[in-house]
């Protein structure tokens, strides 16, 4: 059985209730040839309510070449229409364009997100260095634009996500330095543990609404877990529940806490609001590169 459809047998196992959007999402976008290389779920928390309703499939860009970023081009379409997501009809050429360029893509990932705000179907690029370029083509190929505060050759990942009315947002990423994050965030200090087994920060800025987030990529997954565990609010601690289920229905394979994101306002996180994104490791789901949540 493709890691996957073991992945998703967990979750309803986990929650009964799992959304038909992600079974459908599954069914596309973790077909073979090429199949995702890498797995991610993940829940929203905030307004006192866990969402568990993510999945985000990655692909390697180097590992299937151009045909095989073709081929998960034309995957997002047909998973867009398969759940009645319009897309802009320029999409396809603008991704088309993409493929000679794969030396500057390290993943291209298709996601879904659904909750009681509605569904969003996701195609985001994972940039292996500076390709302002590209960054550029691809929003305003969408009918989107960056501030020019915003360097567009510092973004090292751009998001799209598309819902029943066409593109709800368009999303750049930027690695943070983390000598200088304490200048940044005001509250750092509040969340020490989740500092202290960090790899990555990153800075996610949304164009179309006014909304910050910051990520931590985990160097230390059973520190984040702990750190989850230890919280006693009741989106946080239905999220624990939900995974260990998960991971009691999952035959083999690890699903391991890597990223958390805060909301991101006036200099402070918003513990109370973010994502939790799990990674899943040795179900025979190959892992030629890391996962960067979206």
């Amino acid at each position: 059985m493709a890691s996957s459809a073991l992945l998703l047998e967990a979750l309803g196992a986990a929650d009964p209730a799992i959304p038909a959007g992600l079974v459908a999402f599954d069914r596309i976008a973790g077909s073979p040839a090429p199949a995702p290389d890498f797995l991610e779920w993940s829940a929203h928390l905030g307004g006192g309510a866990c969402e568990a309703s993510r999945l985000t499939y990655y692909f390697d860009a180097e590992a299937h070449g151009a045909a095989g970023m073709r081929a998960v081009g034309a995957r997002f379409v047909a998973l867009a229409a398969a759940l009645s997501v319009p897309l802009p009809p320029v999409l396809a050429g603008a991704y088309d364009a993409l493929v000679p360029a794969c030396r500057e893509v390290l993943q291209v990932v298709l996601g879904i997100d659904e909750r009681h705000t509605g569904r969003r179907v996701k195609l985001y690029v994972v940039l292996r260095g500076a390709a302002p370029g590209l960054v550029d083509g691809l929003l305003g190929a969408v009918g989107a634009s960056r501030d020019a505060a915003l360097d567009a050759a510092k973004v090292y990942i751009l998001g799209l996500d598309f819902g029943a009315a066409g593109l709800t947002d368009a999303k750049l990423y930027f690695r943070l330095d983390r000598a200088k994050l304490g200048r940044t965030v005001a509250n750092l200090r509040d969340v020490p543990e989740v500092l202290a087994a960090t790899r990555d920060v990153v800075l996610q800025r949304c164009l179309r609404v006014d909304r910050s987030q910051l990520y931590f990529h985990a160097e230390n997954t059973a520190a984040v877990a702990r750190y989850l565990r230890g919280r006693d609010d009741a989106p946080a601690i239905t999220l624990v529940r939900r995974h260990d289920a998960a991971l009691r229905a999952l035959p083999r394979g690890r699903l391991e806490p890597s990223i958390l994101s805060f909301a991101f306002r006036e200099h402070r996180l918003r513990l109370d609001e973010g994502n939790v994104y799990f990674h899943l490791h040795g179900a025979d789901a190959p892992s030629r590169g890391r996962t960067r949540g979206a």
